[in-house]
């Protein structure tokens, strides 16, 4: 069944405010990842569309290594964080 034009009256300030959060995360998480993206340039790497945000396959593998590299990073603090609660609970 196909949505007719009044199923889909959707308030243009609403999506207005969802592009421009959206915009702001990303040019945040840009600018986050400061000289690690230096050779990307936003402009050419992430285009916002009406409803969805569009990335250059370069841009997603750049910001593919660099959340791989921060969940490396968190693990590593997970286990040092470990390994001190339970030393202080063997103590105990």
């Amino acid at each position: 069944m196909l949505a007719s034009d009044a199923d889909l009256d959707v308030d243009e300030a609403a999506l207005a405010r969802q592009r421009k959060q959206c915009e702001e995360l990303v040019l945040s998480m840009w600018d986050g990842y400061g000289n690690q993206l230096k050779h990307i340039e936003m402009s050419k790497g992430v285009v916002f569309g009406r409803t969805r945000v569009f990335c250059t396959r370069d841009a997603i593998v750049e910001l593919e290594s660099l959340r791989e590299a921060r969940y490396e990073a968190m693990d590593a603090a997970c286990v040092t964080i470990q390994t001190l609660g339970r030393g202080g609970v063997a103590r105990r």
